[in-house]
């Protein structure tokens, strides 16, 4: 039998498989329960983005769909750091080499970051008011995604000067 070192409540019991870190609704010796979270976890707690070595990261990242980079960019803080850095060479070398391997068609990006480049070219909806309407715009003057009503609201506010 494992030697026990707390219980824990019925509830929790029902979601953890029976084979698991529990023995009849008892804990067994290595792992730990978050109360506040309510999950059973066996060591440190932290994000698994932070396991990773950067260097890693990176050499991986240069190898993904601008489309990917922008969803990997949207899954955790971490991740978002590094691909969002604009001031950061490296984030500019892996944000040019993914989208001069993969989308090799688009020009390159004139008086705007490659970041916003590639946003502006694959979102599908308005960066303002973040609906998905047929009518979303590309305003390459500007470096902005809008749809039609946001970008009329935006000129006469004097957002954009008028061109």
């Amino acid at each position: 039998m494992p030697s026990i070192i707390k219980a824990i409540n019925p509830e929790t019991q029902r979601r953890i498989a029976v084979n698991g870190p529990t023995f009849n609704g008892l804990i067994k010796n290595g792992w730990k329960f978050n109360e506040e979270k309510n999950i059973l976890y066996r060591g440190e707690l932290k994000p698994w983005s932070t396991m990773i070595p950067t260097e890693l990261f990176i050499a991986i990242c240069k190898y993904l769909h601008p489309a990917d980079l922008l969803n990997l960019s949207r899954t955790c803080h971490n991740y978002r750091g590094i691909l969002y850095y604009l001031e950061n060479e490296t984030t500019k070398e892996i944000w040019k080499f993914s989208r001069s391997k993969f989308m090799h068609f688009l020009p390159n990006p004139q008086k705007i970051d490659e970041i916003i480049y590639i946003l502006c070219v694959l979102e599908k909806k308005c960066q303002f008011c973040m609906k998905r309407t047929g009518h979303v715009k590309t305003y390459w003057a500007y470096g902005v995604y809008s749809c039609r009503n946001c970008i009329k609201r935006s000129r006469t506010r004097g957002y954009f000067a008028q061109p």
